[in-house]
């Protein structure tokens, strides 16, 4: 476990550095400054929850190597979207990166705005998922 700056993706967000495939081990959990001198402030509770499922939350990382079951705003290497290999690179088509145990049913709508394409989803797929809950 790792006390350190926060990062610019995740900011003081807990998260656990994980190199490997499904099934390895991470590397280790990153926490802030910030977090850990914040931990049961109600500011910190409403925005990340108990400390302690958290903690259960990142060692399940750590430890057994589970990944999330959802992608993260602005990240890279866990995107909340991706673009299916079979679709290539040119295609506009994409998916939300969720694990779930079958197809996930959304809408796609696209807005050209200076020679860009911006993808803005409407949700059937927010009721199919709290459907699942």
């Amino acid at each position: 476990m790792r006390i350190a700056p926060a990062s610019s993706t995740y900011q003081d967000t807990p998260y656990t550095i994980q190199p490997g495939g499904c099934g390895d081990p991470g590397d280790h959990i990153h926490l802030t400054p910030q977090y850990v001198a914040t931990l049961n402030l109600t500011d910190n509770l409403a925005t990340f929850g108990p400390a302690g499922k958290v903690f259960v939350h990142e060692w399940a990382h750590l430890r057994y190597g589970v990944f999330d079951e959802y992608g993260i705003r602005g990240d890279a290497s866990y995107p909340l979207f991706y673009r299916p290999e079979t679709t290539g690179e040119d295609s506009a088509s994409v998916a939300p990166n969720v694990c779930a145990d079958e197809e996930v049913k959304y809408t796609t709508k696209y807005l050209h705005l200076q020679s860009n394409y911006i993808f803005l989803f409407a949700n059937r797929m927010i009721s199919y998922l709290k459907g699942m809950l």
